[in-house]
């Protein structure tokens, strides 16, 4: 890993780039339940060795099991979820098809994000993200907590988060052959 990294800092020094040491931390990916305790260094500089790290949005955790993730999803969801229904009051608020609009974009944006990463996730962790969408369906639709969320779905045309990142897989992995097969053929 060091000889991986010097050759790293060689590359940035050449193309202009700098490594910023405050926002640099190591995560060893593993199973293992001892430690292991390497120092790699930048520019002579140990790494901070961290258990998770944040990238792009995602949190990924030493054995990836993704509970820090979706914990922070879950808060992240749950403030959202306020203002949803702070607009969905039953005499003034807005319409089911408005706060079905604002449930896509501000709950089910964040369910989506990296779900081709998080796959791998436990049943455990997949079933908190579809309480999440459960129970802002049930605020769309004015419903009671012991509606079934198989009705809400039906009620608002929402698939189940399963269902719905296989068929994102499916339309990326199609892009993705489209776009192989055009620059085949030019």
């Amino acid at each position: 890993m060091q000889d991986s990294l010097n050759k790293l800092t060689d590359w940035c020094d050449k193309n202009g780039f700098k490594i910023s040491m405050e926002k640099t931390v190591a995560v060893l990916f593993t199973h293992r339940r001892d430690t292991v305790n390497k120092a790699l260094q930048i520019y002579g500089d140990c790494i901070k060795m961290e258990n998770k790290a944040k990238f792009l949005g995602i949190i990924f955790d030493s054995k990836l099991t993704w509970s820090d993730h979706v914990n922070y999803i879950m808060d992240k969801c749950n403030k959202r979820l306020n203002l949803l229904r702070a607009v969905s009051a039953n005499k003034w608020g807005a319409s089911k098809k408005t706060l079905l609009i604002l449930c896509r974009s501000l709950i089910r944006s964040i369910l989506d994000y990296g779900d081709i990463a998080l796959d791998s996730m436990s049943d455990h962790n997949k079933r908190k993200l579809d309480s999440i969408q459960a129970r802002a369906l049930r605020v769309v639709c004015g419903a009671l907590a012991g509606t079934a969320t198989s009705a809400l779905q039906v009620d608002t045309g929402e698939l189940p988060l399963h269902q719905l990142q296989y068929l994102l897989r499916s339309n990326q992995i199609t892009i993705i052959q489209q776009t192989m097969s055009s620059n085949q053929i030019g």
